[in-house]
């Protein structure tokens, strides 16, 4: 069990797998996994068989408006990170 804002857990996933969804647009498989609570902290993973973002955006990441997509805003990461 735990207390959590249930709009903000969906806005978080949401984000995470449509993040993976746009990263195999031909298909692949997305595997999300949760840990049960441990030391105060709940762990999700979410997996995908995308090629994994690239190393020139990787340390930018979690800016505001970073995107390596054409249509990408670059808010989905910063917002999931404050979430978590």
């Amino acid at each position: 069990m735990a207390h959590v804002d249930q709009d903000q857990i969906q806005q978080l996933v949401l984000n995470l797998v449509l993040n993976a969804l746009d990263a195999m647009p031909i298909g692949g498989a997305i595997d999300l996994e949760l840990q049960p609570p441990r030391d105060g902290a709940i762990i999700l993973q979410v997996r995908d068989t995308g090629p994994g973002i690239a190393p020139q955006i990787l340390p930018k990441v979690f800016e505001s408006f970073v995107s390596s997509k054409e249509t990408g805003v670059g808010l989905g990461l910063p917002v999931s990170r404050r979430i978590a």
